[in-house]
């Protein structure tokens, strides 16, 4: 009896250090893990906010070959959902949903329903720097009190690791997915082109696609009912970039070989300019010029050039009918020596 006594007062004093351990252990686990990854914040954004991308680069869905996942809603906005159902020891079933979302930074609520309940939050920061972009991964889940706190001190390093491990998938998976970039530099002499085009104006890049389309669409239809000989590519001279209201001001038009006929409406006269240029031949998407125009301005800086005048693109391939990857565009940045 006097062991049995003994026994008990020793379980009893056992749970009592747990629960008072307990209470002063962490009720949250935290696990933050960041990666700089050499591309463009476009191109790693869209491999984490479109969920039909992450069985390429996630931990889980690579370790679970078994693993299936369903995903519905836009990619990238509020409500985008994948449900998942694995090996039943290991991945189990869940889901993940999008629940707060902007250019910087995406929000999704996990649920796991078997082989156990539990929720979890992970955020996603994407920090342009440059030409590349740093991800900071910021998973929380409460802690049930006793036992979830102590299984949390444990858990810390497994999610940690596996955050780790995705992390540089997703680096390794963005920096070989990455398109768009300088193929070639030159400085050259140019002469006027002469133009018929459109000078229009946005505060939302994304409406610039829409507008080059229907611009581009409405001079070539002047053009060709004249009966104007077209000299190149279509182009764009860059009026005005204001990056921090987003306001931007173009003239997309035609190259022609002379403009005598008056044109009507909204379409006027135009030329690009003359004299010293910086031409860079970017590859890729349209969505990675910027990345091509920074590496042009540092090329100037470091050949003790300044730039001077309107910038312009010539779009030499027709994005209808080739693939983004092999899309070729000039950019022509006006230079003087200083």
């Amino acid at each position: 009896m006097k062991f049995l006594k003994w026994l008990l007062i020793i379980v009893v004093a056992l749970v009592a250090l747990v629960l008072i351990v307990a209470a002063f252990m962490p009720d949250e686990l935290k696990v933050e893990r960041s990666i700089t990854i050499d591309a463009p914040q476009d191109v790693v954004y869209d491999k984490v906010t479109n969920y039909n991308n992450w069985a390429d680069w996630s931990i889980w869905s690579i370790r679970d070959t078994s693993l299936v996942s369903t995903v519905t809603g836009e990619p990238g906005t509020i409500g985008h959902k994948m449900a998942w159902e694995g090996d039943p020891d290991s991945s189990g079933t869940g889901e993940q949903e999008i629940i707060e979302i902007n250019e910087k930074m995406m929000k999704g609520q996990v649920t796991f329903h078997t082989p156990w309940e539990d929720q979890m939050y992970q955020q996603f920061d994407f920090n342009e720097q440059g030409s590349s972009t740093e991800v900071v991964w910021t998973s929380t889940m409460e802690l049930d009190y006793p036992l979830g706190r102590f299984m949390g001190v444990m858990a810390e390093d497994v999610v940690g690791n596996d955050m780790e491990i995705g992390l540089n998938n997703l680096k390794t998976l963005a920096e070989n997915a990455k398109v768009g970039g300088l193929i070639e530099t030159s400085i050259q002499e140019v002469e006027s082109r002469k133009i018929y085009s459109i000078i229009d104006s946005t505060d939302n890049m994304a409406d610039v696609s829409a507008k080059f389309a229907e611009i581009f669409g409405a001079v070539f239809e002047f053009v060709q009912s004249n009966n104007i000989q077209m000299a190149g590519a279509p182009l764009t001279i860059n009026h005005e970039w204001d990056p921090q209201s987003s306001r931007y001001v173009f003239e997309a038009g035609i190259p022609v070989t002379e403009t005598n006929v008056e044109p009507t409406g909204r379409i006027k006269r135009g030329q690009t300019s003359s004299g010293t240029v910086v031409k860079g031949t970017h590859q890729g998407p349209y969505e990675t010029l910027e990345a091509s125009y920074n590496e042009l301005f540092e090329y100037i800086g470091k050949n003790n050039m300044e730039f001077k005048g309107l910038s312009w693109e010539e779009y030499v391939t027709d994005p209808g009918n080739t693939p983004q990857e092999e899309l070729i565009t000039f950019i022509y940045l006006p230079v003087e020596k200083k």
